[in-house]
């Protein structure tokens, strides 16, 4: 999994490369991801919008940071391994 910036404050999170090779695994962990960053209830989020292999997380429009929140020592950056933060 990778995180990576979606324009200037939401998030994409990439569950999988290809959708096409395991379509209902791959929409099984597009949704797990999703009920995880749910439970990490992480300030200031207020849509997550699934996709075929990703989830974008959007934010409040002002005063929110969400890549501080998911790379920082909080709640939310402890409900995922080092590697689901832009590693292999």
């Amino acid at each position: 999994m990778e995180i990576t910036p979606l324009g200037d404050s939401a998030l994409i999170v990439r569950v999988r490369n290809q959708f096409e090779d395991a379509p209902e695994q791959t929409s099984n962990e597009v949704l797990r991801a999703l009920r995880r960053i749910e439970d990490a209830r992480i300030p200031g989020v207020i849509e997550l919008a699934p996709a075929y292999t990703t989830a974008a997380v959007l934010p409040q429009p002002v005063g929110t940071s969400i890549k501080r929140d998911l790379y920082s020592g909080s709640s939310a950056s402890r409900a995922y391994p080092d590697s689901f933060r832009g590693g292999s």
